[in-house]
């Protein structure tokens, strides 16, 4: 088996899309809150947010799957970070 780690992507979420509500010193994004310089990981999608409402934005850091044809990877069942890597099956 081999372990495949994928390509990290990173964009910043600002206000102007609606999605991305300041309360109370913490960030409001699609019905997740997360307090002002925290971070929140997850496994679907394989993402990891930061919040930081002094600046006013949401950072959001991602991965890519590999876009190697015939591409046969399994996703490690992990949080963001462990996420990003696949083992290769065939």
């Amino acid at each position: 088996v081999l372990l495949v780690q994928a390509a990290l992507v990173y964009a910043e979420v600002f206000n102007s899309t609606g999605q991305l509500v300041f309360v109370n010193d913490t960030c409001l994004y699609y019905g997740i809150k997360i307090s002002n310089d925290r971070f929140k990981s997850f496994h679907e999608p394989c993402e990891q947010w930061w919040c930081s409402v002094k600046k006013g934005y949401l950072a959001v850091y991602g991965c890519e799957r590999p876009t190697v044809d015939p591409y046969c990877g399994v996703p490690v069942k992990a949080v963001y970070g462990g996420c990003c890597s696949f083992t290769h099956t065939c």
